[in-house]
């Protein structure tokens, strides 16, 4: 309980590729309220994989206030909470934290000739070896390698 007497509860927040889908849970995980709130994902070439960070934090706002008016909970009592995001998503920011591109998604496949170089190197199997991943173009390591190039 909160100092006001309010009952605790938890948010849990999922932030994906589509829409974003957020869960109030009581303390025994019994879901007090739901929301969910879709956002645009773009082709800005053929293969290319992007949205709009600020569109993806405002999906994000509007689900979690639909979440907890349906659950009808205080929001001091919030006693805590978890964020989940698509896997190997990636944005390229400025020295401030500004966006320098839309978030290229795991369906981003730009960086595809970036992955098929690595796996002819030396240091291909190593690499595998210490991350466990395979060479694959949806890894951020081969975006950030694409994004050298074009600058």
């Amino acid at each position: 309980m909160d100092p006001n007497g309010a009952t605790a509860w938890f948010l849990g927040i999922d932030l994906g590729t589509g829409s974003c889908k957020t869960v109030v849970l009581d303390e025994n995980a019994r879901i007090l309220g739901f929301g969910a709130s879709d956002y645009f994902s773009d082709s800005v070439q053929s293969r290319w994989r992007e949205q709009d960070p600020e569109a993806m934090v405002e999906g994000m706002v509007c689900s979690v206030n639909a979440a907890v008016a349906d659950a009808g909970v205080s929001g001091k009592a919030c006693a805590g909470f978890s964020l989940g995001a698509a896997l190997h998503g990636m944005l390229a920011v400025d020295g401030k934290g500004s966006p320098l591109t839309g978030v290229m998604t795991w369906a981003d496949d730009r960086a595809s000739a970036q992955a098929r170089d690595a796996k002819e190197t030396d240091a291909a199997k190593a690499l595998y070896d210490e991350t466990g991943c395979p060479i694959h173009w949806m890894y951020p390591l081969y975006k950030i390698q694409w994004l050298r190039r074009q600058a």
